[in-house]
């Protein structure tokens, strides 16, 4: 083999190693590459998992938040709600008679009087008291008169708002918490397994009414 043939099967030799060490050292950068991004996102993963576990119900919200209408502000005169249901139904000479109000409140105007009169005295929510404002908002009358009708008639909650004046959050927050306070005031008195007595007493109302 000349000198020449030599230097050229040597050169040849050289490039293809050089081109086998380049494509190694690629391959390999490429791969150190892959394990830090796989790493890294493994450890979002976890952080992540982490912080949805700690905080479910504030994630669930965001992803299922729906974007708000405006806010529309109505004028309901809500100063006259408190003053029509009194002439209504508990002025001394009421314009609905004792039988409406049993029918519409199902039950006898001393019971809801009583209970309202509890849940006032009680409960800071039912207490006839201004607003940031400084406007008298809704009296603890409204508010339990509008639990009483949603529960009686089974409605959605504007639709107490025609008469009593009273916004359907407001409704909401009056039917939960007149609920929650009936069960905590009066369970030991109404909530009870019937007695002896209580079962006389309702077997002779109910022979007295046949």
């Amino acid at each position: 083999m000349s000198f020449e043939s030599s230097y050229k099967s040597h050169i040849s030799t050289s490039d293809s190693s050089n081109s086998d060490d380049l494509a190694n050292s690629n391959q390999a950068n490429y791969r150190r590459r892959y394990e830090r991004r796989r790493q890294a996102n493994h450890m979002m993963d976890h952080m992540m998992d982490g912080f949805i576990m700690a905080n479910p119900a504030e994630i669930y919200a965001a992803v299922n938040q729906v974007p708000r209408a405006p806010r529309t502000l109505v004028p309901r005169d809500r100063e006259s709600g408190p003053d029509r249901l009194w002439s209504d139904y508990f002025a001394d000479n009421p314009i609905f008679p004792p039988n409406y109000f049993r029918r519409r409140f199902r039950m006898q105007k001393y019971v809801f009087l009583r209970i309202g009169e509890v849940l006032t005295t009680r409960n800071e929510f039912f207490k006839h008291r201004p607003d940031a404002t400084g406007r008298l908002g809704a009296s603890g009358l409204q508010k339990c008169t509008t639990a009483i009708r949603l529960l009686a008639y089974d409605t959605s909650f504007d639709s107490v708002d025609n008469h009593l004046r009273i916004s359907a959050s407001l409704a909401r927050d009056s039917l939960q918490l007149f609920v929650e306070g009936v069960v905590s005031h009066f369970s030991d008195e109404y909530l009870r397994q019937p007695t002896e007595i209580d079962y006389y007493l309702q077997l002779n109302n109910g022979d007295h009414l046949a």
